[in-house]
């Protein structure tokens, strides 16, 4: 989901090598130019194409979507766990030490609405996303649609997130 968030054109402006992919065609072209290497197609199709050797890989509130049709003619792949595969590609394509950065939206109970995105709790969490990776560290914070109380520095507790109701 690289067009959405400015994660790929930050790293790239502080001198990373970055890699960034998205579906959906560049829709930043016109406004400046793109300063980092760019794909445009299905995460886990491309995967296949790429070496690995990464020393991280971010995905900032797109696994969620994986396998929905969340976006139209640009996401034909229909597959409920195509989030979990997206996980398994990245575990694959990372150096042994490397990191996995990863936000998805998270509460009391795992669904889906409908094409647009999937909420996770602490089982699917596990099952879904963490899989084979060791957590090093959760963060949880408050997103739009979140109403859980959060502490002096904007962060959510565990306990309290697991409280939320997705709805």
């Amino acid at each position: 989901g690289a067009n959405q968030e400015p994660s790929s054109r930050i790293l790239s402006d502080n001198g990373y090598s970055v890699l960034g992919i998205d579906l959906r065609p560049d829709d930043y072209e016109n406004r400046w130019p793109l300063n980092y290497a760019r794909l445009e197609g299905d995460f886990i199709q491309l995967s296949s194409y790429l070496t690995g050797g990464f020393q991280a890989i971010f995905s900032t509130s797109a696994v969620e979507h994986f396998g929905l049709g969340t976006y139209g003619v640009h996401d034909p792949i229909r597959d409920p766990n195509y989030d979990s595969k997206a996980m398994d590609c990245m575990w694959h394509l990372l150096k042994n030490d490397g990191n996995c950065y990863i936000t998805v939206p998270y509460g009391k109970r795992f669904f889906t609405q409908g094409d647009h995105w999937r909420v996770y709790d602490k089982d699917a969490l596990q099952e879904r996303i963490i899989r084979k990776f060791q957590v090093v560290e959760k963060i949880f914070f408050q997103s739009a649609q979140a109403s859980c109380p959060v502490d002096k520095n904007g962060f959510v507790k565990e306990e309290d997130a697991d409280e939320f109701e997705p709805g």
